[in-house]
């Protein structure tokens, strides 16, 4: 390695390690949303248990993905040499996290609902989806 290359090769480190993590956040996401979808494609099969099952597991993706976004959010600021760095990383705070955490509120709201359990914790969809 170059001397005074250390820094740099360290930036490098950390940005694909918290480029991975967000991949997989982004994956997680996903296969929640395509437990959501088989849920109540098996809930209209007549198939509960099935439906069970996935509504079980899109609860299980949505807090892989959340966990998996606050791990990114950590790397990214673990290292951060630049103003515009804090903006993405605030950025990140506020179209990813946020947005999550409130989804699985309103996932957990589902998965209670079908299962018999108290199901209205309010779920803030303004910043689910800001602007409507």
């Amino acid at each position: 390695m170059a001397p005074g290359s250390c820094g740099e090769l360290k930036y490098v480190i950390v940005k694909t390690e918290a480029f991975i993590l967000h991949l997989r956040a982004c994956c997680a996401l996903m296969q929640g949303l395509q437990a959501y979808t088989a849920a109540y494609t098996a809930k209209g099969a007549g198939q509960s248990d099935e439906s069970w099952r996935c509504f079980q597991d899109c609860e299980r993706f949505f807090a892989e993905a959340y966990a998996l976004a606050v791990k990114t959010a950590r790397k990214s600021a673990s290292l951060i040499d630049h103003p515009s760095e804090r903006f993405i990383l605030f950025r990140y705070n506020v179209r990813l996290l946020l947005p999550l955490r409130e989804f699985q509120k309103f996932v957990k709201n589902i998965v209670n609902y079908h299962s018999g359990q108290p199901y209205w914790t309010p779920v803030d969809w303004s910043i689910i989806s800001p602007g409507n």
